[in-house]
């Protein structure tokens, strides 16, 4: 009981610190908020209430990370039929083999939707719902270009605003055209038919044009401990009043604990 009981506390001031620590690693929302999309793209688990049936399709962009960090939170927009807030986020990340993500996932993940933002769709009428989640267990990153596939999971349908330009200049870094497929065997998230025919990523390539989907990813520089494990060995005890400290402190489940 004690045990379990330190335990907790330590996950309460992880994340509790680990907001305050928080950076923008990437994000394209923007290009929603001022409508600079041109088309949707399904990417979504589920349908019953729209199709009759459950669909699991999905998609995965690129994103260029500069600095070895632990992604804590993820965030998607979506233009749906019904409205619904989605029962979870079905996540997956994949490295990057030129365009193409990897077929197979480096990590994966379902987390409970914490943010579900009502925004306009001025140019299709759907019901634009904005979801996010919290990671359970943040994910490290190492340098490089990855690609991360977001799946909102309930009885709506939903499709990813696709855009080649917008408003968000820091961000716009259109490396790579978003890659889709079949969630099928390889998405042990959803259990739903297919539409593309095909497992593996393909490329959505429209001529010279490179279409991105607006999402937004945040997370914790590596200097920084999470979870109660070093991220990389410059994360020592001392380094700072932040995450680090509050970690080492409770990890052994009493105050002043040791590494």
């Amino acid at each position: 009981m004690v045990g379990l009981l330190a335990f907790s506390i330590r996950l309460y001031l992880i994340t509790i610190a680990s907001r305050s620590q928080e950076v923008v690693l990437y994000d394209t929302l923007c290009n929603t908020d001022v409508g600079a999309y041109e088309g949707g793209i399904g990417a979504y688990c589920g349908g019953e209430d729209v199709w009759g049936e459950a669909f699991d399709l999905q998609l995965s962009d690129d994103f260029p990370v500069n600095q070895s960090l632990w992604i804590t939170r993820m965030t998607g927009d979506y233009l749906t039929h019904l409205g619904y807030c989605a029962d979870r986020l079905c996540w997956s990340l994949h490295a990057s083999d030129g365009c193409m993500a990897d077929n197979a996932a480096v990590a994966k993940g379902t987390e409970q939707v914490t943010g579900c933002d009502p925004f306009d769709d001025p140019w299709f009428a759907f019901l634009g719902r904005r979801f996010t989640a919290d990671l359970s267990r943040p994910q490290f990153l190492s340098p490089g270009t990855w690609f991360m596939s977001i799946q909102p999971s309930s009885r709506d349908w939903g499709y990813a605003p696709v855009f080649v330009g917008g408003g968000c200049e820091e961000y716009n870094i259109f490396i790579c055209a978003v890659n889709y497929r079949d969630g099928g065997m390889r998405n042990s998230c959803c259990d739903g038919s297919g539409a593309w025919s095909s497992e593996d990523w393909q490329e959505a390539n429209q001529g010279a044009d490179h279409p991105a989907i607006p999402m937004r990813i945040e997370g914790i520089p590596a200097g920084d401990c999470v979870g109660g494990e070093r991220a990389t060995a410059t994360c020592k005890p001392g380094d700072g009043e932040r995450l680090g400290k509050i970690v080492v402190k409770v990890r052994s489940g009493q105050g002043g604990g040791t590494v």
